[in-house]
C-alpha cells in the first residue's frame, strides 16, 4: 500500500521529543508488510520500519528515507546505510502509522487546493490562508522592498500584523543592514532571521530575479524549525509558480481588506468612509480614468452548483483577476463586485456587456448589474439597483445571464409596489370594466385604448397600428370616455391607465 505524502511532515508537526531527522523530497510510504516481499522494489520511498523489522543493505531500497521506531531498527537502518528518521518517543507503531495515513490523506488534499488555485489565479493570499490552516503555522509574503503583500496566521487562516512586530525590531533592521544579509538575498535556500525573531525566510525566484521572500514563524525549537524549513520548501514551488501565473502582486493585501471593509460599510448605508473610498480608487487609475471615473456594482448568484463557502472564494478571486480595478465582497451566499467601467471604455467599451455575459456563461453564474456612478455616496443605492436587476431578470428572463437594472426596473418597482397581489386588485377600475364590456359585446376597446397609449396618445399612429381610420379611431375613444368616464387629458389619469394596462399584459395576457 503506497500513501501520497511525507512522513517528516508528520512526524515534525506531532513535535516528538527526540527525533533525529534528514530532510528529504516528498515521497509515498510504504506499509512496513511490504518489507517481507524482497522482489519488491522500494526505491524512492519513505519507509516505515517498526520497532524490531532490521534491514540489511540488501534491500532493493536506493534513495530512501526510513522512519524507524525503536533502537534497534534505527541502528540496522543506520548500519545498511539508510537515511533515518528516528522516533525515539513512547510511542506505539499502529498510533505513528495511522496518523501518516491520516496526515497524508490531508495533504493530498491540500496539494489539490493549491494546485486549484493556481489554475484559477486565485493570487497569493490563498495559498497562504490554505497552508496556515492545515500546518498551523503563521506565513508572510514580502516584495523586494519589504512590503507585506500577503499574510495569514495559523489561528484563523486570515491576515494579521504578526510579521510586522518581527520586521520592527532592532535586531532584524541590523540584520538588513550587514553584508550577509545582501548574500542571503540571492540564496536559493532557507535561511535564518536573528534568532530573536524566530523566523525562517526563503527567497522566490523569476528567473535569476528575486521577486519577493516567503516567511513562516517557527516555535524557536529544532523541531519546530526542522519543520517550519519543510514547510518553505514545500509552499514555495506554488507561490513561484502563481507569480509566473499572475506577472505581479497586484494590491497589497492589507490595501485590498481596507477597500473591501470600507465597500461593505458602504453597500450597508454607513457613508463615513466614502471619501477615502474614492480617494483610493482615484489612486489606482490612471490619469485619463481619473477624469471620468464611472463604476458599476455588480451582484453574482451562482446557478447549477452546490459548492459551499470555498466555492465562493474561487468566485470572488477568479473575478477580480478577470476585470482589473475590480474588487469583490461577499456576503452570506451573494458575491458583489465594485467594478472600474472607465478601464474598458478607453478600448471600446461597448463590449463590457458582452465580456461579462460570456464571463457568466463560464462561470455559471447570472449577474444583475446597476447604473452607472461615479462617487461611493451611490454606492448603497447601486447595490440595490443590481439585486433588483438580478430579482426582476430571473422572473422576466430566466434563460438571461446578465440583466441591467434599466432594463427591469419599471417591472421591479411594479412587482415591488403590487406585492404578490394579481393586478385586477389594483389595477384602474376602468380598465375591468372596459375589459368585461369586451367580453360582453365581442368589441376591442381595451385593445384600442392600449395600442392609444403606447403610441403616446397619437391618434394617426394608432390607427396605423389598428388598421382603422383615423376617424374610427376617435369614435371608439369618445365610446371609451362615455362608458367609464375618464379623462384622457388628466397626466395623472393617463400614469395609472398605463401601469394598469402592462400590469395586466405581462401577468394575464388580457390585452392583446
Amino acid at each position: 500500500m503506497k500513501l501520497d505524502g511525507n512522513a517528516v511532515c508528520y512526524i515534525l508537526s506531532q513535535r516528538f521529543e527526540d527525533v533525529v531527522s534528514y530532510l528529504p523530497a516528498r515521497s509515498p510510504i510504504v506499509d512496513y508488510p511490504r518489507l517481507y516481499d524482497e522482489a519488491d522494489d522500494m526505491s524512492g520511498h519513505t519507509v516505515f520500519v517498526p520497532e524490531n523489522v532490521l534491514l540489511d543493505k540488501h534491500c532493493r531500497m536506493q534513495d530512501v528515507v526510513c522512519v524507524c521506531v525503536g533502537e534497534k531498527s534505527a541502528r540496522a537502518a543506520v548500519e545498511a546505510g539508510y537515511p533515518v528518521i528516528h522516533v525515539r518517543d513512547a510511542v506505539s507503531e499502529q498510533h505513528l502509522f495511522n496518523g501518516m495515513q491520516a496526515d497524508h490523506v490531508n495533504h493530498e488534499r491540500l496539494d489539490a487546493r493549491l494546485r486549484a488555485y493556481l489554475d484559477t489565479h486565485a493570487g497569493f493570499a490563498p495559498l497562504l490562508d490554505a497552508c496556515a490552516r492545515a500546518m498551523g503555522c503563521s506565513f508572510a509574503l514580502v516584495d523586494n522592498r519589504f512590503k507585506i503583500m500577503a499574510q495569514a496566521d495559523q489561528r484563523s487562516g486570515s491576515a494579521s500584523t504578526w510579521l510586522e512586530g518581527a520586521l520592527d525590531e532592532d535586531d532584524f533592521d541590523l540584520f538588513m543592514a550587514s553584508p550577509d544579509y545582501g548574500r542571503m538575498r540571492q540564496a536559493r535556500y532557507v535561511f535564518s532571521l536573528p534568532e530573536k525573531t524566530g523566523l525562517l525566510m526563503k527567497n522566490i525566484f523569476a528567473g535569476n530575479e528575486v521577486v519577493c521572500s516567503l516567511f513562516v514563524a517557527h516555535e524557536r525549537t529544532i523541531e519546530g524549525e526542522r519543520y517550519a524549513r519543510f514547510l518553505l520548501e514545500y509552499l514555495a514551488p506554488f507561490v513561484e509558480e502563481m507569480f509566473v501565473r499572475l506577472g505581479s502582486f497586484g494590491l497589497a493585501a492589507e490595501e485590498e481588506m481596507q477597500v473591501r471593509a470600507a465597500l461593505s460599510r458602504a453597500f450597508n448605508g454607513d457613508l463615513d468612509d466614502c471619501a477615502m473610498l474614492d480617494q483610493i480608487l482615484a489612486g489606482h487609475a490612471d490619469a485619463q480614468e481619473t477624469a471620468n471615473l464611472r463604476f458599476v456594482v455588480l451582484c453574482f448568484e451562482r446557478s447549477f452548483t452546490n459548492e459551499g463557502a470555498e466555492g465562493l472564494g474561487y468566485l470572488a478571486h477568479r473575478i477580480e483577476l478577470a476585470w482589473p480595478q475590480s474588487y469583490v465582497i461577499v456576503e452570506g451566499d451573494t458575491l458583489y463586485a465594485l467594478l472600474n467601467t472607465g478601464v474598458y471604455v478607453r478600448n471600446g467599451g461597448a463590449d463590457i456587456g458582452q465580456r461579462l455575459a460570456q464571463f457568466a456563461r463560464d462561470a455559471l453564474v447570472k449577474i444583475g448589474i446597476s447604473r452607472q456612478f461615479s462617487s461611493s455616496v451611490q454606492l448603497e443605492a447601486a447595490r440595490m439597483q443590481s439585486m433588483a436587476a438580478l430579482a426582476q431578470g430571473n422572473i422576466d428572463d430566466p434563460m438571461f445571464w446578465l440583466y441591467r437594472f434599466d432594463d427591469y426596473a419599471l417591472n421591479w418597482l411594479m412587482r415591488c409596489g403590487r406585492g404578490s397581489y394579481p393586478p385586477e386588485y389594483f389595477c384602474h377600475s376602468a380598465i375591468l370594466e372596459l375589459l368585461r364590456y369586451d367580453e360582453e359585446h365581442g368589441s376591442e376597446l381595451v385593445h384600442t385604448l392600449s395600442e392609444f397609449i403606447e403610441s403616446r396618445y397619437n391618434a394617426t399612429a394608432a390607427a396605423q397600428k389598428l388598421f382603422v381610420a383615423r376617424s374610427t379611431l376617435l369614435n371608439r375613444l369618445d365610446r371609451i370616455v362615455e362608458l367609464v368616464q375618464i379623462d384622457l387629458d388628466d397626466f395623472d389619469e393617463r400614469m395609472y391607465l398605463a401601469l394598469s394596462l402592462k400590469a395586466l399584459r405581462d401577468s394575464a395576457g388580457w390585452v392583446r
